[in-house]
């Protein structure tokens, strides 16, 4: 307006004092994001900024998010009508409530056509809980609907502690379950969370060695996945929806983290969809679950397509892998991730604790059956950090491996890891244990145990004889395929005799038998096997000096102050 009195363009400063002001659309713009601000400029014109209708407070103490907002909104509202914006990762820094494309395009007089809701979306209950940049202070106590609300708005670092204190008062197995969670991720023990009545206020903390501290001086990897898994325990059956689920969280703490999420995730029988630059849960979900690869185009990575280039484009060596070979002095290399649950699985039910220790978090790099690529791989690692040590696990090659030195190269003698897991004694007890587990109440368990055992014995017995008609062996010969050949058909069979859906059982889940294996039957060499890789684990030294914060060869878990069944996993 005073460009055009100054130019004396009288019509223009009619037109321009009839349009909305800045100020007014970029606060349109924070309420439809659900950003509880409102700006305002002051005669000395300093901006400032009220929340909820309550005291004008200056810029500087507007939260990272929220500044985030500001200052894209303002930068596109002020741009000429003929610039094209670009806005590098509008969603950092973390926790920056959405101002979507579509509302910013709004701004401009431009509507985008939305897509519709799938009308069996309406039942679910849905929740995004964006990364967390930070905790309050103080936090009072809310009802459910309150909670909800204020996590529909973005405002998580609010909640955290009522989610606590919901889960341990309604669901007290469950906060057990979360405590222990915590304290095997992070080694701290959390304290359970109080309601002072006096101030209307829900406290919580934690110790570390001992030392008693507030909730709120928890590193942010710590706050971030606690606030994932007690949504998780509070909300069962949800849908959650997560952007960059591995902010906050150091390269070595990423798998770790995405598998106890995702196991916690099927067990109250909910749901996630996340979006991911991280190539760590990008191999973790390729054989696991559903990947849409925004390379180009969206590219949707069939379980098992390990191999397509998009693939390969996303998962050359890195930064990354010589970072997470730096700070753990080995790498494991197997032919894919359900090798590294069954192998996790197995020295659980073992008990072999130096194996599981190595196994928690390790550096894993999956090759397939390609030992060729664990000497490429291997060698292009060692030019940064000399004195690594690898380990590589194959299934039965059909030709004796190259010299793979220095990596230790080791080979099932079975035909692949799923046999170690195949027997008609596993397989009865998971029938029985799962039908256990299943019925609701004492009374029907006997016939329940009995119709599935009896639904196994069956579906074993027509597998079997299947396969001998067909030339193809028993499946309890050591060369036999089973995963493909025996288990997949069978699980399919014995869950349509149940009517239930035959897909409840799929390759991606067979380590779940390893629970059931009788410890007597299982073959020696498991342990053997169990035994190497722990010893080249043992045996890793850290290249350098180590970071502050480890002790040994992994990091003292809550150490970092700037530290997640997935239903899909979106990579771009």
């Amino acid at each position: 307006m005073a460009r055009a009195y100054d130019d004396g363009r009288m019509d223009d400063l009619a037109s321009e004092a009839q349009a909305e002001s800045p100020i007014a659309v970029i606060n349109e713009l924070l309420r439809e994001s659900h950003i509880p601000i409102e700006i305002s400029i002051r005669d000395n014109e300093q901006v400032t900024a009220s929340k909820n209708g309550g005291p004008q407070y200056g810029a500087a103490q507007l939260s990272d998010g929220e500044r985030n907002a500001l200052l894209i909104s303002a930068n596109v509202l002020t741009a000429p009508p003929t610039s094209l914006p670009l806005i590098d990762e509008p969603e950092r820094p973390p926790n920056s409530p959405s101002v979507e494309g579509g509302r910013l395009s709004s701004a401009k007089g431009r509507t985008p056509e939305r897509m519709p809701i799938p009308s069996e979306a309406g039942a679910a209950t849905i929740a995004f809980l964006p990364p967390m940049s930070g905790l309050v202070a103080t936090e009072t106590r809310l009802d459910h609907g309150a909670v909800n609300v204020r996590i529909g708005e973005a405002r998580t670092a609010e909640v955290l502690r009522n989610l606590c204190h919901r889960i341990r008062e309604h669901r007290p197995e469950h906060w057990q379950k979360l405590v222990e969670q915590i304290d095997s991720l992070f080694g701290i023990e959390l304290e359970p969370p109080r309601y002072i009545a006096e101030r209307g206020e829900i406290t919580m903390g934690y110790r570390e060695r001992g030392v008693a501290l507030d909730l709120s001086s928890a590193g942010r990897g710590l706050q971030q996945t606690l606030l994932l898994l007690a949504y998780l325990h509070a909300n069962p059956g949800a849908v959650l929806l997560l952007d960059e689920p591995d902010a906050h969280l150091e390269i070595l703490r990423q798998r770790q983290i995405y598998r106890l999420i995702s196991d916690t995730a099927r067990e109250g029988g909910g749901q996630i969809i996340a979006a991911s630059h991280s190539e760590v849960l990008l191999n973790e979900a390729a054989d696991r679950d559903l990947v849409i690869a925004f390379v180009g185009r969206p590219h949707r990575l069939a379980e098992g397509d390990r191999g397509s280039q998009v693939l390969k484009a996303l998962r050359e060596i890195g930064f990354e892998q010589y970072y997470q070979a730096e700070q753990t002095g080995w790498v494991l290399y197997l032919e894919g991730s359900t090798d590294l649950s069954v192998l996790q699985a197995l020295a659980r039910r073992t008990s072999h604790d130096d194996a599981a220790h190595a196994l928690e978090r390790p550096f894993v790099h999956y090759v397939a059956n390609q030992p060729r690529e664990v000497q490429r791989h291997f060698h292009g690692l060692r030019e940064a950090i000399p004195d690594l040590r690898g380990v590589a696990l194959f299934d039965r090659l059909e030709k004796a491996p190259p010299d793979l030195r220095p990596v230790e190269c080791l080979v099932w003698q079975r035909r692949e890891i799923e046999n170690y897991l195949c027997s008609r004694a596993t397989l009865e007890s998971y029938a029985a244990t799962v039908a256990a587990d299943d019925v609701p109440g004492p009374l029907f368990v006997g016939p329940e145990v009995e119709r599935r055992v009896r639904a196994m014995r069956e579906a074993i017995d027509e597998i079997a004889s299947a396969l001998e008609r067909l030339g193809r062996g028993s499946p309890w010969d050591p060369g036999t395929k089973v995963s493909d050949d025996f288990l997949a058909p069978l699980f399919r069979t014995y869950f349509g005799k149940l009517g239930l859906p035959e897909d409840l059982m799929t390759k991606k889940s067979f380590y779940e038998l390893a629970e059931y294996v009788e410890l007597s039957e299982l073959d020696p060499e498991v342990r053997e096997k169990l035994d190497a890789i722990a010893a080249v684990a043992a045996s890793a030294v850290l290249a350098g000096p180590e970071p502050a914060g480890f002790t040994g060869r992994f990091a003292s878990p809550s150490s970092f102050a700037n530290h997640t069944a997935i239903g899909a996993l979106m990579i771009g």
